[in-house]
């Protein structure tokens, strides 16, 4: 092996010729990175806003549902007691000045298998509002938890407190979310 100095001033050059270009080609890359978490951000403010809407029609729809359930065992109840009080409980059975039970009755006639299926497809409706409300609060808790929004405290804060009531859905640890998102 034969080592001269022109060998060694070669590699160097060879090497800061790397060097440069590397540096040359990493600058826009930098700042391409700024302008990508930016751009991150602000999908993920707007998927934020649309899990808002999202959420307060689902709650919405849930309660909607819950009351209609409530109409619907009040029915059964009175059904099997003779049903006296049929055209009271529904006329009493309102949301937001409508009367949904009466819409979803319509003019059929009432009897107890009829009953049983609107209980049933009301607890189908219910448990899938649920399920949409928990799986908008496992995808905000992990937008929240990435870090990748500004501020993120506040936003959840008036997510969740002011439109779900109170009760927590799911218990998220905060360390398995961090591995999901990552």
């Amino acid at each position: 092996m034969n080592i001269t100095a022109d060998g060694i001033l070669g590699s160097a050059r060879k090497i800061n010729q790397k060097r440069t270009s590397l540096s040359e080609t990493s600058g826009p890359k930098s700042t391409a990175g700024k302008s990508d978490s930016v751009q991150i951000e602000t999908r993920l403010n707007g998927r934020l806003d649309t899990l808002q809407a999202d959420l307060k029609a689902t709650q919405t729809s849930l309660t909607r549902n819950q009351i209609i359930h409530a109409g619907l065992k009040d029915l059964t109840e009175d059904f099997r007691k003779g049903g006296g009080r049929s055209a009271e409980i529904v006329s009493q059975v309102t949301y937001n000045g409508e009367q949904p039970l009466r819409e979803l009755i319509g003019d059929n006639k009432l009897n107890e298998k009829f009953l049983d299926e609107l209980m049933k497809g009301t607890v189908i409706r219910i448990n899938k509002d649920i399920a949409d409300l928990s799986r908008m609060q496992v995808e905000s808790e992990n937008i929240f938890a990435s870090s990748l929004i500004s501020d993120p405290s506040s936003r959840m804060t008036d997510m969740f407190q002011n439109n779900v009531s109170g009760e927590s859905i799911s218990s998220l640890n905060a360390d398995v979310v961090m591995r999901l998102t990552r």
